[in-house]
């Protein structure tokens, strides 16, 4: 199933602007015959607004719209309900978009994954906000294997940790001491943009200070809004560490690393890839909505 013309739309609800603004732009560039929201129920309520917005805009243009609760708390019975969804869908011969801009990495990648497994090239969309607040989300959970990506470790060897950083020092400490990897390999978004070299660099290097001296650290540049999202760079530190060390990789900054370190998976099934929830969003994460970035993963 090839990617040209997609006809179904693949989204996470969420209370932010980019949903429904994305939805209202990914209408007019395609003809859909299906929409499929998740939604996790334990925001339901803060979504709820935009959900019915998003209804009211597809079935104004005669697709066929439906939701499908998931939850935080559950992630195999999410996978779950992706998978059936995925299923029965693939079975309409509907070829996929999925606009993952307020998908959770975790969903993102059990969505890529069970649309690979039933042969389906992805398309995919993430839209930019205009500006972000100054905190994303805090209160970090404990750090969890993706269900069915979790790659396989080989008893006895070393422990290297990729983690494609973001804002938040903290995320990527609180890895660092749950994994106690052999090697750390940090990679920093490249570019000024959200005031990243203040925000990321320079304030990873100052408050894991001590984890700097604890861990053997190196650190790699990136640039997810590159045409590959970061993939070489990825593929370059990983291609090294593979049959030497168990591989855990995880996505913290721009969410577009996270397709690239999907594909690195792809490439080394033996790698991990983890996920860490968060215990609290802001609700005034980020604001209105700027460029689009879309391409496909092929199967």
């Amino acid at each position: 199933m090839t990617n040209n013309n997609p006809n179904w739309f693949i989204a996470v609800a969420s209370w932010e602007d980019r949903f429904r603004l994305g939805a209202e732009r990914l209408l007019a560039e395609h003809t859909f015959e299906r929409a499929v929201v998740f939604y996790y129920q334990e925001n339901a309520e803060w979504t709820a607004s935009n959900r019915a917005t998003a209804r009211e805009l597809f079935t104004r243009e005669s697709v066929s719209y439906i939701e499908v609760p998931i939850s935080f708390d559950d992630p195999v019975a999410t996978w779950h309900a992706l998978r059936s969804e995925v299923e029965s869908t693939v079975q309409q011969s509907l070829v996929p978009l999925v606009d993952f801009t307020t998908m959770p990495r975790d969903t993102l990648w059990g969505v890529l994954s069970l649309l690979h497994e039933n042969g389906c090239d992805v398309s995919y969309a993430y839209h930019r906000p205009e500006n972000y607040a100054e905190w994303l989300s805090r209160d970090p959970g404990r750090p969890r294997l993706v269900y069915k990506l979790s790659g396989l470790a080989t008893l006895g060897s070393p422990t290297c940790l990729v983690v494609a950083t973001g804002f938040d020092p903290e995320r990527t400490r609180q890895l660092m001491w749950h994994y106690e990897p052999r090697h750390v390999l940090l990679g920093f978004q490249t570019g000024e943009q959200y005031d990243n070299n203040a925000k990321n660099i320079e304030n990873h290097k100052e408050s894991l200070k001590d984890e700097y001296k604890e861990f053997d650290v190196e650190q790699f540049q990136l640039d997810a809004y590159a045409e590959d999202h970061g993939l070489e760079s990825l593929l370059n530190q990983v291609e090294q560490r593979t049959g030497k060390c168990n591989v855990v990789m995880t996505s913290l900054g721009p969410k577009l690393s996270a397709i690239a370190m999907y594909q690195v998976h792809r490439r080394f099934p033996e790698t991990s890839l983890v996920y860490t929830p968060s215990g609290e969003f802001n609700r005034d994460y980020s604001y209105g909505i700027s460029k689009t970035y879309q391409g496909v993963v092929n199967r």
